[in-house]
């Protein structure tokens, strides 16, 4: 759908965690411009999936690249990318055989006028002047910021999760939200795992398997 470059001066060991921040930021900004008829049904799936009453309707993509004239060993360019699905919802859930949502749908669903919301432009220029302010914020005050932030919106919360890299389930238990490193916590025999990469499913009910 579209994408920003912003100039960000974090240590490298800190660029991970942007990856919930943009989406924790996104979800908020379509929450707003919502409004209350159906803004609870909008919700992030850690790291920064963008769900609609459950199904997908937006993913981002961070990346960072070093700046023709570095200031700094701090300075990088990160680069979001944000595509979301504005139509065509059923099709795409035949297709992929997976719930999908679409940003007409949410529109329909809304009790006032939709056609507040319906200029994409102003949408896409909220969402980029919020990630600009989110990266300052995170400059100053690292992801403590925006773990509360974070729960108001969280997907997965108290969820049975399965964890999942290379194609195979790693380690299964219920998300707790995230620490102060962006990481995903994930409980199991009543020890918490940070999750830092991998694929996040919800685990169907009556599902019997435990990995710790």
């Amino acid at each position: 759908m579209f994408s920003c470059a912003y100039d960000v001066f974090v240590p490298p060991a800190r660029l991970p965690m942007l990856a919930p921040v943009v989406g924790i930021v996104a979800c908020e900004q379509l929450r707003k411009i919502t409004g209350p008829a159906v803004q609870d049904r909008l919700l992030m799936k850690w790291p920064n999936d963008i769900l609609y009453d459950q199904a997908k309707l937006s993913g981002l993509l961070v990346e960072s690249a070093r700046p023709v004239q570095r200031e700094s060993q701090h300075h990088h360019v990160v680069i979001v990318g944000m595509g979301m699905n504005l139509s065509s919802a059923v099709e795409l859930t035949q297709h992929l055989g997976r719930k999908v949502a679409d940003w007409t749908s949410v529109l329909g669903d809304m009790s006032d006028d939709p056609g507040r919301s319906q200029d994409i432009a102003l949408l896409v220029a909220r969402i980029a002047r919020a990630w600009r302010d989110a990266f300052a914020q995170y400059e100053q005050q690292g992801f403590a910021a925006f773990m509360a932030r974070h729960s108001q919106i969280d997907a997965l919360r108290e969820q049975q999760v399965n964890v999942i890299q290379d194609e195979r389930i790693v380690l299964s238990g219920a998300a707790r939200g995230v620490n102060q490193d962006g990481c995903l916590l994930v409980e199991c025999a009543g020890q918490q795992h940070a999750i830092t990469i991998g694929d996040i499913s919800i685990r169907p009910e009556g599902q019997g398997l435990t990995l710790c």
